[in-house]
């Protein structure tokens, strides 16, 4: 019978009280109070509210969130969960940078911003909207301020936000004719920036027209909901009685003045992205999350958008100059569409002889 000797309770003793010292132990960090950390110039500077305002979106936003847990069962919330989406969207970069800001995980950092982005997202059908027929004059008033253009209620353009690859057989429909992985959306501004209209969900190689012809907004002013409103376009859209878009060749004079004042009231779209992706850097880089959480994203930036145009936060300092692009036309348009841009350029010639 084989031998192995007598064990000795203090050497197990010493080697458990060794081990229990080499062991690492979990370190649980201190939440962080971002209101009092920083003042009122580098609160606004990493969130783009100021702190009155934050306190205004979470407030909107409670209802629909609740407060979670981290991987280490430690309570986030709903204070934070907002802050940690509003530093996602003004910033970008890595997510694990705003997880070291906020002292929580990484992973907990994905779940928030998809979370909250649902959250946010869920607030566009009051908060991005045509104004009521009672402020649409005010609205096209503001309009013929900049040129002397009449009868605009807002400016259409699209804009490609970047994506990662989203994989999968379809990939390759993302990416846009600069050659990466984007969603082209369609946006329609009023002349105070505000976005009225969004449509976030088609892929970077759609074309401007296609998405306007299958949008609900187009069906709206198909049944006249608008009265005499009309958008204005650039040259990579159909004429239509409700949307205008300048002359390829103009040749009179009035031609020349509509062509000038079309451009310096259709300009305000422009300025709308540029404002609204200087206040929200994820929409000028490769959105790292599924696509539908990026969709979720780019419409939660809208509302926000809003929102800062409504609250007057300053916006001096955060404006990207927007890259105008000059539209390619779309020949793939129906019978029926050619028939409606025929009786568009009718309707234009029209309206050039009738104001300008």
């Amino acid at each position: 019978m084989a031998d192995y000797g007598a064990v000795n309770v203090d050497d197990v003793r010493r080697i458990r009280e060794i081990r229990d010292v080499r062991r690492r132990r979990k370190k649980y960090l201190e939440r962080l109070n971002i209101f009092r950390k920083y003042d009122d110039v580098h609160f606004r500077n990493r969130y783009r509210f100021t702190k009155e305002n934050a306190r205004k979106v979470i407030e909107l936003v409670r209802p629909n969130l609740y407060e979670s847990e981290d991987n280490r069962g430690l309570s986030i919330s709903i204070e934070t969960q907002v802050l940690t989406a509003l530093r996602y969207y003004a910033r970008s970069g890595y997510q694990d940078n705003t997880a070291d800001l906020h002292n929580i995980s990484q992973a907990s950092v994905s779940r928030i911003i998809t979370n909250v982005s649902v959250a946010i997202a869920g607030l566009a059908p009051r908060y991005v909207r045509f104004p009521r027929e009672e402020k649409r004059m005010t609205t096209a008033r503001k309009f013929y301020d900049i040129a002397r253009f009449p009868q605009v209620i807002g400016a259409i353009d699209g804009t490609h936000i970047p994506i990662t690859n989203p994989g999968g057989e379809l990939a390759q429909i993302y990416i846009n004719r600069k050659g990466w992985y984007s969603l082209n959306v369609q946006v329609i501004s009023d002349a105070s920036f505000q976005i009225l209209d969004i449509v976030a969900r088609w892929r970077g190689s759609a074309h401007d027209s296609r998405i306007f012809n299958e949008s609900r907004i187009k069906e709206r002013f198909e049944q006249h909901e608008f009265g005499r409103f009309i958008l204005l376009g650039d040259s990579g859209y159909g004429v239509h009685k409700y949307l205008l878009t300048p002359l390829r060749n103009p040749e009179t004079r009035q031609e020349r003045v509509y062509n000038t004042c079309h451009k310096k009231t259709r300009n305000v779209v422009e300025r709308c992205f540029g404002c609204w992706k200087g206040r929200f850097r994820c929409l000028t880089k490769n959105i790292g999350t599924r696509l539908g959480t990026a969709k979720n994203i780019i419409v939660a930036c809208a509302v926000l958008h809003n929102l800062a145009v409504i609250w007057k936060e300053e916006m001096e300092d955060i404006y990207v100059e927007e890259e105008e692009e000059e539209e390619e036309e779309d020949n793939g348009n129906e019978q029926h569409e050619e028939m409606a841009e025929q009786r568009g350029h009718i309707f234009r010639r029209q309206f050039i002889q009738q104001h300008f």
